[in-house]
């Protein structure tokens, strides 16, 4: 009985919480979790947090991320329902800031198509040199970087996303490793059974044998979801209607912007801010590579292949051959992490940046 309610309270305030990413909200008289008999209080948020509505929105927004100790002391505070409930929300929180993006897009981007169509143009074929290469991405930049609040607006998209699947896979390393401590028969199982359905489905596609019915796909989906057997760096949020043919051009003018904005931490093995400028490494990283699994596989490698050419042109201008010019390092960096987060083959990317070129990074 203890759990019961307990799952019903978190539940509850949980299902509270996302109403503010829903269209159609969840009222206390249709919800789930909600009883007359013995009904959950609703306490007003304080006054100097207006972000969240509840206890749960505090754990998702409010907690200090200082590594996995963090997530096990949550764990033991709200339990493994609890644990799940902050990871719903961030994944509402993330298919929020998704769409918002995408009105985004149609809104404050469609008036600069042009520039990317022109700039497009000249990149294509990425696989050659574009003519005047420095001077096309300075012009491009110029006429993109006045529209302050374009670069900002979309660097606090990518940023939000990128800390949520920051928060999200830290979550997961916590209920994957809680699941196989602590019921490790049952993860057995179902990491089993996980295996075995998909084998059907990759027989299904070779052959067109049965499918598994889909009741089986949504109750294992929960299983894997509350064990942690899950990649919060692979998940597809939403699906898109129409192609948004522009979008590679458009972050390659963004990683180009803020590149010099970051530097190489040797310590961490990643890219940190500099000061106390927003931006962040980790954050954009996974943020863009979040965006990117939202389309087609051939926008990633079209990305890749652009930011390759950026760099492959800014060797073939330089002046000197000792080293590498400063702002391809970072640049650098960048598709390394991003060609790991989004599991790019490293034939895809030497296809475009030939290996010896990240060897030749002195860091």
């Amino acid at each position: 009985m203890w759990h019961e309610e307990l799952s019903r309270v978190i539940n509850y305030n949980v299902e509270a919480e996302c109403n503010r990413y829903l269209k159609k909200k969840v009222y206390d008289r249709t919800s789930q979790f909600q009883s007359r008999a013995i009904p959950i209080p609703r306490f007003s948020p304080p006054p100097n947090d207006p972000s969240s509505i509840n206890f749960m929105g505090r754990y998702g927004y409010r907690v200090e991320v200082a590594g996995l100790s963090t997530f096990a002391v949550l764990h033991q505070s709200i339990g493994l329902l609890g644990l799940v409930g902050v990871d719903r929300m961030l994944s509402f929180r993330i298919v929020h800031t998704l769409n918002n993006l995408i009105k985004f897009w149609g809104t404050a981007i469609s008036p600069y198509l042009p520039l990317l169509d022109q700039l497009t143009t000249a990149l294509e074929p990425a696989w050659r040199l574009p003519d005047n290469a420095s001077r096309l991405y300075e012009a491009s930049l110029k006429k993109v970087k006045p529209v302050e609040k374009v670069m900002s607006k979309l660097l606090k998209a990518v940023l939000i996303i990128g800390q949520a699947a920051l928060l999200r896979k830290a979550i997961v390393s916590e209920l994957a490793f809680s699941s196989k401590l602590d019921a490790h028969l049952l993860s057995c199982s179902v990491g089993t059974l996980d295996k075995s359905v998909l084998n059907d489905l990759r027989a299904h596609f070779r052959s067109n044998s049965a499918v598994p019915p889909a009741a089986v796909l949504v109750e294992l989906n929960k299983y894997l979801e509350t064990m942690g057997a899950t990649d919060p760096y692979s998940k597809i949020f939403i699906t898109m209607n129409e192609p948004l043919d522009k979008l590679s051009a458009l972050f390659l003018l963004f990683v180009l912007a803020y590149m010099p904005k970051l530097q190489y931490d040797d310590q961490c093995g990643a890219l940190k801010r500099v000061g106390t400028n927003p931006v962040d490494g980790a954050p954009l990283i996974l943020g863009l590579s979040t965006i990117f699994k939202q389309f087609h596989p051939s926008y990633t490698e079209q990305f890749v292949s652009y930011v390759g050419q950026y760099v492959r042109s800014t060797i073939s201008e330089a002046k000197t051959t000792d080293h590498l010019p400063p702002n391809v390092l970072n640049v650098l960096i960048f598709l390394q992490h991003f060609a790991r987060v989004t599991k790019l083959k490293p034939s895809i990317l030497h296809t475009h940046i030939p290996a010896y070129v990240f060897d030749a990074m002195s860091l």
